[in-house]
């Protein structure tokens, strides 16, 4: 996803099946495009062969779980399911590892055992060693399967091209719209902010010490540090946005400008960025440049 909160996609693969050895070249493959880089997170549903595979192809990343694929395994365990998944998306979306523990002590034993067993840092935001941000389900992939749900049924070449004309349509699009806009940062941040600022209607502050802030929300509060740009409720450094404690210490202050405070990531000046580059489409077969040796390639065999 990039800043926007859009697909982003690095790369694509043609598979035959959801195999070990699909997986395996593909996962191969994309350690060439960027290699073994650090602090890396994949995301991925629970097959055996794709967490493998990960091991094996980037042993220094972070691999973790869709929360959707964990709750459709364990709704067959619990009775009251609409319980549950409350609970569940409370527990898994919480930023501060205390609101985690206590939604998952509400939990049901069954689906408390099973959390345990696969690690709660492989599901959970507040458990996570890295910013997850909000990548919490496979919708991405989901909508990426549904863009080319007719397009599958089509020979592979015209395939391949559907998703080169589809990255280039986007990257265009996206690459207009941060060369020509005069915003600091992107509108999903600025939607974040807005959201922020209403939510933190009738919040009270008490100054600690300097740039310390206690915030109060008649509920948990929250202890700012705009030195370190930093909350305790945890959302501020988990989200890449300010919270809505840090918002209220914002408007206390009277800063106008309260853009300067989101991540870099949801830089206009970074989104501009991520689509700088170019999409080509291939040239028609009568400007390929001849070669001396060519190799025929036949069709594979169709299973039954």
């Amino acid at each position: 996803m990039d800043g926007n909160n859009q697909i982003l996609p690095i790369a694509f693969g043609i598979g035959k099946t959801e195999s070990r050895e699909s997986w395996t070249w593909f996962l191969s493959r994309l350690k060439e495009c960027f290699g073994d880089m650090p602090y890396l997170a994949i995301i991925s549903d629970r097959a055996n062969s794709i967490e493998m595979d990960i091991q094996a192809m980037f042993p220094n990343a972070y691999h973790r779980f869709y929360c959707h694929h964990l709750l459709m395994n364990m709704r067959t365990k619990i009775r009251k399911q609409q319980r549950m998944e409350i609970l569940f998306w409370e527990a898994a979306k919480a930023y501060r590892e205390f609101d985690f523990k206590e939604s998952l002590s509400r939990l049901r034993r069954a689906l408390n055992d099973d959390c345990q067993r696969i690690g709660n840092e492989r599901w959970s935001r507040s458990c996570f060693p890295m910013v997850r941000y909000n990548i919490m389900t496979s919708k991405s992939v989901e909508s990426v399967n549904a863009l080319s749900r007719d397009s599958r049924k089509l020979l592979i070449t015209m395939l391949i091209d559907f998703f080169r004309a589809t990255m280039l349509q986007w990257g265009c699009q996206r690459h207009n719209v941060g060369a020509e806009s005069k915003k600091d940062v992107i509108e999903y941040a600025e939607k974040g902010i807005d959201r922020r600022i209403n939510k933190s209607s009738g919040f009270r502050v008490y100054q600690i010490h300097q740039r310390r802030y206690e915030v109060s929300d008649q509920m948990k509060n929250g202890i700012v540090n705009l030195e370190s740009r930093h909350c305790t409720c945890e959302k501020w450094q988990l989200s890449g946005i300010p919270c809505t404690h840090a918002m209220t210490v914002f408007k206390e202050l009277r800063y106008q400008h309260y853009n300067a405070w989101v991540s870099s990531y949801f830089t206009m000046e970074t989104y501009h960025s991520t689509y700088a580059g170019l999409v080509f489409p291939v040239p028609v077969p009568t400007k390929y440049e001849e070669q001396n040796e060519f190799m025929v390639v036949f069709p594979l065999l169709m299973d039954e």
